[in-house]
């Protein structure tokens, strides 16, 4: 086998890979949409059996924008609402300079080293 022949083999691998994720990734979109009817589902499951890329390519023009947004709207589901940022430590509760040692603990009650 050439270098060639691998390289090609790997390109279409690579491609055939994502086309199958992809492909998975909108059954799955399309499964989950409350808003499409049976037989609106039935029919996309037609078109991606019949012509693969070309309804693959329609469903992501067409219907993108909602995917990414039933996706999001799940996600918010299962991990609740996203906060900006974290609360920020305590000044007490960090050791004053120099004073940490590498292999000490620190209490952040009182700011000494537990023992």
């Amino acid at each position: 086998m050439s270098f060639w022949d691998l390289f090609w083999l790997l390109v279409w691998s690579y491609a055939v890979l994502v086309y199958l994720l992809l492909l998975y990734r909108i059954l799955a979109d399309l499964v989950g949409d409350p808003g499409v009817s049976g037989w609106g589902k039935a029919l996309w499951v037609v078109a991606l059996v019949v012509t693969p890329v070309l309804s693959a390519l329609v469903y992501l023009v067409a219907r993108g924008r909602g995917m990414g947004d039933r996706s999001t709207a799940a996600w918010r589901a299962t991990h609740g609402p996203r906060t900006t940022s974290r609360s920020p430590v305590p000044a007490g509760a960090v050791p004053p300079a120099g004073t940490a040692t590498p292999s000490g603990l620190w209490d952040a009650a009182d700011g000494h080293r537990a023992s």
